[in-house]
This record gives structure tokens, C-alpha cells and sequence, in this order.
């Protein structure tokens, strides 16, 4: 299966672990936005009302219809090699690999995503000071195990 790998074409940076990943696992893909229009192919992806939901924003991976499971596991598996047992390609893997993400910021602004691996929970929090988000997530993820019986691991 060949992969489509959407990002924008002179920009570095959150698109490159996802290329990382393609070329550690060997994976045959197709850089789409360095393509001849492949930028108004991007924005096509984007824009699409006829995708049910549709991409967000680059980076994104397409298989087929969908983003594939390899895939998925390929980017949040933990990468030892990379210095920290608790880091994928691009994303952080908490609590015993439920809960996948990333988080960022600057003086000035934080923000953290939390996706709950088989869960029904995403959660994106944005902080307008640095370090806002994280107290933010810390208490979401403390409600939601607890509605499932489980506590967090830290």
C-alpha cells in the first residue's frame, strides 16, 4: 500500500517525524504537496465536505480511506533510540500507553493534546501563559479514569 503524506512542501517541522517514521518502517509513500499541484490537492483534503471528517490541519497521513492502524502504531510506539522510553515519533505516550499526545508552547502560551487510546476522549487544551495546560489535563485525565475505576499513574 502506498501512504500520502500531506505537509506543507518548505516547511520543517511537525511534518518530518511523521517522514521519519514512513522511512524507518520503509513504507512506499508519496510526499503529495511537493507534487506538481499538490498544495491545491492539500487544500482540496481540507476543505472537502464530501470527507467525513475531514484533515484539520498538515501533517496527515493517508492509507486508503483512512489513516491506517500501522501507521498509528508506527508513530506512537516508543522509540528508545530517541533518547526517552515515553516518546514516539512526534508523540508522548503516558499511562501505560492509553493516552497519546503532544504538547508545546513559549513564553506566553502552552497547549497539550491528550488522545485516549480506545476511549471515547480527545482532549486539546490551549493556555494563554506557559504551563497553563498542563493542571488542565492532568484534572481531566483524573475525571475521566475515575469514571472508569482506574487511577492515573503518576
Amino acid at each position: 500500500m502506498r501512504y500520502e503524506l500531506y505537509y506543507w512542501p518548505s516547511i520543517q517541522g511537525r511534518g518530518e517525524f511523521v517522514r521519519l517514521a514512513l522511512e524507518d518502517a520503509g513504507a512506499d509513500y508519496l510526499d503529495v504537496a511537493r507534487e506538481p499541484k499538490g498544495m491545491a490537492a492539500m487544500m482540496r483534503a481540507m476543505e472537502s465536505r464530501s470527507i467525513k471528517n475531514p484533515p484539520f490541519a498538515p501533517p496527515f497521513l493517508k492509507a486508503g480511506k483512512l489513516v491506517s492502524q500501522a501507521s498509528v502504531r508506527t508513530l506512537t510506539t516508543p522509540k528508545p533510540e530517541l533518547g526517552s522510553p515515553e516518546y514516539g515519533f512526534g508523540f508522548g505516550i503516558e499511562e501505560g500507553g492509553r493516552v497519546v499526545g503532544h504538547s508545546g508552547g513559549f513564553p506566553g502560551i502552552n497547549s497539550q493534546l491528550d488522545i485516549n487510546v480506545g476511549e471515547d476522549y480527545t482532549l486539546a487544551v490551549m493556555s494563554n501563559y506557559g504551563g497553563g495546560a498542563q493542571p488542565v489535563i492532568e484534572k481531566a485525565r483524573s475525571l475521566i479514569l475515575a469514571g472508569q475505576g482506574r487511577t492515573a499513574s503518576r
